[in-house]
């Protein structure tokens, strides 16, 4: 359970799934409009269900405390309360028409908006995804089941919230992290990648780059297991990377920025063949890595 230690109420914008996301405090007069803001929204039907975010952008969560930690995140006309290792999460009001997510969008420093290149928050809201398969597999990338690979959790275990400090990266190397931030291949802090230089970092981690054709075969060491990664391209340019892993079962799964864990594509099919997979972002394979428990060294 998160400590609920915050002095300044802080505002992430979910926009990344390998990368951090930017993440800013709240002065005091603009979280007491946020308050404000929040009494004002009418309350949701106990039966709504989260919307699991599969978009290139997936609105804003707000991190405070008052005595306990609170979470929300503000999108797609949903205000949805995290619950931790609790429970599940809770869709408590609505947000129609996105007001209060779009005074969000208000509050994001100057600076920040290089990373929206400079889009509206009309032009943002409206980003449809693509539907495009990897680019650069060799052959197929069909699964097969390893018992030395990790299951796929499914709605149990550490995996089942969302928990923005735990991204692809460490979920793909079945990693959690053990503070507030997420692993960078590498160390890494630049928000700008090649595929040279992402392969570079994940290889310094301790895993083996295997290349772009997947192995036929199961791999030798115990513990070990079979990760996909790939550099996303959003307006035409590389913006992000994301990464997937084989499970015991022999199909594929991932943990896409804010969302929960799945074993589907942009699509909703069960994901078996990596190569014919369909998603949301237009991206390019860097390549296939063996990550081997205790050889590897995940970092935030």
């Amino acid at each position: 359970m998160r400590e609920p230690e915050l002095t300044t109420p802080r505002v992430t914008l979910n926009i990344f799934s390998g990368l951090r996301n930017p993440s800013w405090g709240m002065s005091p007069a603009t979280f007491h409009e946020f308050g404000e803001r929040l009494k004002r929204l009418p309350k949701a039907n106990m039966s709504t269900k989260p919307y699991d975010a599969w978009s290139f952008y997936a609105g804003y969560t707000i991190e405070w405390a008052n005595g306990r930690a609170h979470t929300l995140t503000v999108f797609n006309e949903q205000v949805v309360e995290e619950s931790g290792d609790a429970g599940d999460d809770r869709v408590e009001q609505l947000d129609p028409g996105r007001q209060l997510e779009a005074w969000l969008f208000t509050t994001m420093p100057a600076e920040l908006t290089r990373v929206l290149d400079d889009k509206s928050f009309t032009a943002l809201s409206a980003e449809r995804n693509e539907n495009k398969t990897i680019a650069g597999i060799a052959g197929a990338a069909a699964g097969f089941g390893c018992g030395s690979a990790p299951p796929f959790p499914g709605a149990s275990g550490v995996w089942r919230t969302r928990k923005r400090h735990n991204n692809c990266y460490n979920y793909a190397n079945n990693e959690p992290s053990t503070g507030s931030l997420s692993a960078m291949p590498g160390g890494l802090t630049v928000t700008s990648f090649t595929p040279a230089s992402l392969r570079s970092a994940i290889v310094s981690d301790g895993l083996v780059d295997l290349g772009v054709t997947l192995p036929p075969a199961c791999p030798a060491p115990p513990n070990a297991h079979y990760i996909a990664v790939c550099l996303r391209k959003k307006y035409g340019v590389f913006h992000d990377f994301h990464c997937l892993r084989l499970d015991a079962n022999g199909g594929w799964s991932h943990k896409d920025g804010n969302s929960l864990v799945k074993n589907t594509d942009n699509s909703g099919t069960v994901l078996t063949d990596l190569s014919t997979a369909r998603w949301k972002l237009a991206s390019s394979l860097v390549g296939f890595f063996l990550s081997v428990s205790g050889q590897r060294n995940i970092r935030a």
